[in-house]
């Protein structure tokens, strides 16, 4: 009869830019060796120590929950030094790459909306601005039923220190993610660590690590056919506006670029099949006119 019992632990994994518990290649060796010649040692255990209830994946969550309470900056300094660990690996290490590369998916995906609140700010309430919202409200709730909007416009095409104090104050609510409808929106989620949606042109070159993506309006189709049916000689007045639709490539999601790596990869899937899907003509966005109100609390 066993009457002392020792038991050792091995800390945590130590490489070099990773603050994550056995990131690299402990875990993966540990949960081998107890599913393995492992097993009898692990069940001598907890019979011997019938109220252990400890578990390695327990341990992990344990982990991850506290990691998840750090701020937004500390969170992406923490994957961005991950991402430089991954980048680095000399090759034969996919071991720790993929170890590496499901950290980084983990917390940008809780790097995302945390608070279920977007804001907007808009110029005009008019039905060109009116329905871009409505369509991008549409989509939020679709990912997120639980979602709230706070909308402002602030009656003017230009003004973008006004549009960034509309921004601060839906921040200050606690909106972590803006829709950029008019220029100054990016700068303020910017100063404040938050996300933002680019619309009509694709702002992230100028908001690297703030505009996840920009939903992109392009003229081209809409003067092509113009100046096509002038040159035969068939031009008469019509209504052009189905020509910035993205059935007719007049509109499309400009590409993440630098947020490929972070938007997770089960988002980026229904994205590109709800693209299939109105492109093929299976599914008509709805173009609601109507002036879009806040929602939230």
């Amino acid at each position: 009869m066993i009457k002392n019992l020792l038991i050792t632990g091995a800390g945590v994994d130590c490489t070099k830019g990773i603050e994550f518990p056995m990131a690299a290649t402990l875990l993966p060796e540990i949960a081998a060796y107890i599913e393995g010649q492992g097993k009898p040692v692990d069940q001598t255990l907890r019979s011997l120590l019938p109220n252990l209830r400890f578990t390695f994946a327990s341990m992990v969550a344990r982990a991850v929950d506290a990691i998840s309470t750090r701020g937004a900056d500390a969170q992406k300094a923490m994957v961005q030094r991950v991402q430089n660990v991954i980048d680095e690996l000399p090759p034969g290490r996919e071991d720790i790459r993929k170890h590496g590369e499901l950290i980084v998916r983990l917390f940008n995906k809780l790097g995302m909306s945390k608070s279920n609140k977007i804001g907007m700010v808009g110029g005009f309430p008019i039905p060109e601005v009116n329905r871009l919202m409505n369509a991008f409200m549409a989509g939020a709730k679709e990912v997120n039923p639980k979602v709230e909007f706070s909308v402002s416009f602030i009656n003017s095409w230009f003004d973008p220190p006004k549009a960034k104090e509309a921004a601060f104050a839906m921040i200050d609510k606690g909106a972590d993610v803006m829709y950029a409808e008019r220029f100054g929106v990016s700068d303020a989620a910017k100063e404040k660590g938050k996300l933002a949606i680019g619309n009509v042109i694709n702002t992230q070159p100028q908001y690297p690590d703030t505009v996840v993506a920009s939903a992109l309006w392009h003229m081209e189709p809409s003067i092509d056919r113009a100046i096509k049916l002038v040159k035969d000689g068939k031009f008469t007045a019509e209504d052009y506006g189905p020509y910035s639709m993205m059935k007719h490539k007049g509109s499309s999601l400009a590409p993440l670029g630098t947020f490929e790596k972070k938007v997770p990869a089960d988002v980026v899937a229904k994205v590109k099949a709800k693209e299939k899907a109105i492109v093929d003509g299976k599914f008509a966005v709805k173009i609601d006119d109507s002036q879009p109100k806040s929602t939230a609390k």
